[in-house]
């Protein structure tokens, strides 16, 4: 349910360049547990929301947490090269193609703002 939301916001962003789309697709889907979602989700339904309305804002809350962790493997921060037991963003695109996984935090608000 929450790969397919990501799926779905991701492709809407029709005129984003390829190799932007790429390294973002890159951050989301490059493994984890997903716990942000799950606990949203699970925390709705605590209180009576129904999962698919609260669908959105747990996708917005994993497109801040990949584009969190791509900027933390970056040179200038922890200079890390793998994540998650793969090459970091930035070792398969190149640091400047990483960088340009920015779009990630906006597409929180993007998501948040969507009209179902």
């Amino acid at each position: 349910m929450i790969d397919s939301g990501l799926t779905r916001y991701l492709t809407q962003r029709r005129r984003c360049p390829r190799g932007n789309l790429q390294t973002m697709r890159y951050g989301i889907f490059a493994g984890g547990k997903r716990i942000r979602p799950v606990l949203t989700l699970a925390a709705g339904e605590v209180f009576g929301a129904q999962k698919n309305s609260l669908l959105q804002f747990a996708c917005a809350l994993e497109f801040i947490h990949a584009y969190s962790l791509i900027h933390d493997d970056l040179p200038a921060l922890d200079d890390d090269d793998f994540r998650r037991g793969e090459l970091s963003n930035h070792k398969v695109f190149g640091e400047g193609t990483a960088l340009l996984a920015e779009p990630l935090r906006a597409m929180a608000r993007y998501v948040v703002e969507w009209k179902a």
